[in-house]
């Protein structure tokens, strides 16, 4: 299972959150997208990807990470 959230922040303090939640039924390359609509002028955007169910000495990549803004 892996989890991406784009997180706005203003001055540090986050704002608001998208969080996306995947289970991947294998382990094929996936393309994956979240979008987030800003809320607030002066936002910083965060991404924060997050795995679950791995165990030990398994490891994850990613790959290809691009970042779209949009007018």
């Amino acid at each position: 299972m892996v989890q991406i959230q784009l997180i706005e922040s203003v001055g540090g303090r986050r704002v608001s959150a998208d969080p996306q939640m995947l289970r991947l039924p294998d382990t094929q390359w996936r393309e994956i997208s979240v979008q987030h609509e800003i809320y607030s002028n002066g936002s910083a955007l965060g991404l924060e990807v997050t795995f679950g169910g791995l165990g030990r000495g398994q490891f994850v990549w990613i790959d290809d990470l691009k970042v779209t803004r949009t007018l």
